[in-house]
């Protein structure tokens, strides 16, 4: 089975997995980080950021 997108990015980015083994744990993870899966993904269509170079000023501004 191929790796989901999230996979491919962390691998892209050296980054470990952090699994959340509870809805409550989720909510946390996603409270300390600012962010979520979904609205960072969502967000940057809006932005039309559809490549890492078109990622990258957007991430850094945010």
């Amino acid at each position: 089975m191929p790796p989901t997108q999230i996979a491919r990015a962390l691998a892209e980015l050296e980054a470990g997995w952090i699994a959340a083994h509870s809805p409550q744990a989720k909510g946390r993870l996603e409270r300390n980080l600012l962010t979520s899966q979904d609205r960072l993904v969502k967000r940057l269509r809006v932005a039309g950021a559809a490549t890492l170079e078109q990622a990258n000023p957007y991430l850094e501004d945010s």
